[in-house]
């Protein structure tokens, strides 16, 4: 039997919640290897990614495959991003019209090295194997003193 995270098994005919499951799978996997090509193949050619606290400590916007990708293999070793999931008791995964865009809009949540945090993405409908903007921001952390516990963190502005 084939694995579902596999975006070459994705089928057009998947529900909405099938698309984001297997890109978020998709998408951890690329983060844990640090696969550049692989995590660059989830984005779509125009692209955007708002980062608040949780990857980059600030408030992190990035446009484009290129920009993004150089962002988060960078971070990802501190911050160990992971477990990323569909939001439970949140608004399901729907096909949605964004700025004109049909697209796939999700709210997950995951987790990093010090904390908890959540998410949307939102994936072409037309190439639901495609980001079209992904947002994450951190949402509480795991233990009072985390910030502390890494030097090179606290010292970012």
């Amino acid at each position: 039997m084939q694995e579902l995270t596999a975006s070459r098994f994705r089928s057009r005919n998947a529900a909405d919640a099938d698309h984001i499951a297997i890109w978020l799978a998709d998408f951890e996997s690329a983060l844990h290897t640090s696969d550049r090509a692989e995590l660059a193949s989830l984005f779509a050619e125009e692209c955007h990614w708002r980062d608040r606290l949780a990857f980059t400590w600030t408030i992190t916007a990035r446009r484009g495959a290129t920009a993004i990708v150089d962002t988060l293999i960078i971070v990802q070793p501190q911050i160990h991003a992971r477990e990323f999931e569909v939001a439970r008791n949140r608004t399901s995964p729907r096909e949605v019209t964004r700025a004109g865009v049909g697209v796939i809009e999700a709210i997950f949540g995951f987790e990093t090295a010090v904390g908890r945090g959540f998410g949307v993405v939102r994936l072409l409908a037309a190439h639901p194997d495609k980001a079209w903007m992904l947002m994450t921001s951190l949402s509480e952390l795991k233990r009072p003193n985390a910030l502390q516990s890494n030097p090179e963190r606290s010292r970012q502005p």
